[in-house]
């Protein structure tokens, strides 16, 4: 790779299958009282699923993102285990039929975000998630690999956050160095907000 001089490191980052996100077509449930136009709540959705390091399912949840259109009202059908308010401080209200409502008082937002905790869509993904290590094309388990790659010279530190990691690993290459950062898309964003806009 060509470098510019002065360029600083690059953190490559790589997403790995340890936290998958998929964007699921599954209907979206919802009923709200309309707004003066007769305009309805409109609902976006994304499933997040956290895997182990063999692809088994650890947590998921549903991310509901709904343009209000000024409703006051918004009544949300879907099974979950958990609903987290990512907007504001409205609070939950558990009905019948698997319903799950919010009443905005005050300002309305023009978009409302919440959580339902469930791994129930992961069963119905239309793929198998499966992970396998090898090391120098010999099977490995995963729980091992650190240890083996570690017995071949290369360290590994633990470290406070992911910005102590990116400053660590910077650290450790100096300007004109390459480090990888491999993780979740959670942490991919995490490590882009380490660098300044131009840098990265």
């Amino acid at each position: 790779m060509k470098r510019s001089p002065g360029a600083g490191p690059r953190m490559v980052s790589f997403e790995l299958a340890g936290a998958l996100t998929s964007a699921l077509a599954l209907p979206a449930a919802a009923a709200a009282d309309p707004n003066g136009d007769g305009v309805s709540p409109v609902c976006d959705e994304a499933y997040y699923a956290t895997l182990d390091y063999y692809g088994n399912l650890t947590e998921g949840s549903v991310v509901k993102s709904y343009t209000l259109h000024g409703a006051s009202t918004l009544i949300d059908y879907g099974t979950y285990d958990e609903v987290v308010n990512l907007t504001d401080s409205s609070v939950p209200v558990s009905g019948e039929g698997g319903s799950t409502s919010f009443q905005f008082t005050g300002s309305v937002p023009d978009h409302f975000y919440f959580e339902g905790k469930t791994k129930q869509p992961f069963q119905e993904l239309p793929w198998t998630v499966t992970l396998r290590y090898t090391l120098n094309g010999v099977p490995v388990k995963a729980e091992e690999l650190a240890g083996r790659i570690s017995a071949l010279g290369a360290k590994a530190t633990p470290c406070e956050s992911v910005a102590d990691g990116v400053a660590r690993a910077i650290a450790a290459e100096g300007p004109e160095g390459v480090a990888c950062a491999l993780g979740s898309l959670y942490m991919s964003g995490e490590v882009r907000a380490c660098f300044q806009t131009g840098k990265d």
